[in-house]
Order: structure tokens, then C-alpha cells, then sequence
């Protein structure tokens, strides 16, 4: 249940989290911004085999 209220938490903040990368970017943070959305891809990544794994 953890993994779908997850999920459902980054659709509804997608949007957000996508308009913070972009600001950054124009800062020239880039490498922060791909750290962050490589780590957000490995947790959700996890979670679902996780997921997957328990059913």
C-alpha cells in the first residue's frame, strides 16, 4: 500500500517537482536536478520491485 500512495504522491507532485528542475536548470544546478531525479528513480524502481515481489 506504501508504493501506491507513493506513486499517487509523485503524480499529484510532478507537475511541481518538474517546474523546481526546470528553475534549477536556468541556475545551472543540472547536476543537482539529475541527482535528485535519478534518486526518485531508483527508490520508485525499488518500491516496485519490491511491490511485484511480495504478490
Amino acid at each position: 500500500m506504501f508504493v501506491f500512495s507513493f506513486l499517487n504522491w509523485l503524480a499529484f507532485y510532478f507537475p511541481f517537482i518538474v517546474s523546481f528542475c526546470s528553475s534549477l536548470l536556468l541556475l545551472w544546478e543540472w547536476k543537482f536536478c539529475a541527482w535528485v531525479l535519478r534518486s526518485v528513480v531508483v527508490v520508485s524502481g525499488s518500491c516496485w520491485q519490491f511491490e511485484s515481489r511480495g504478490t
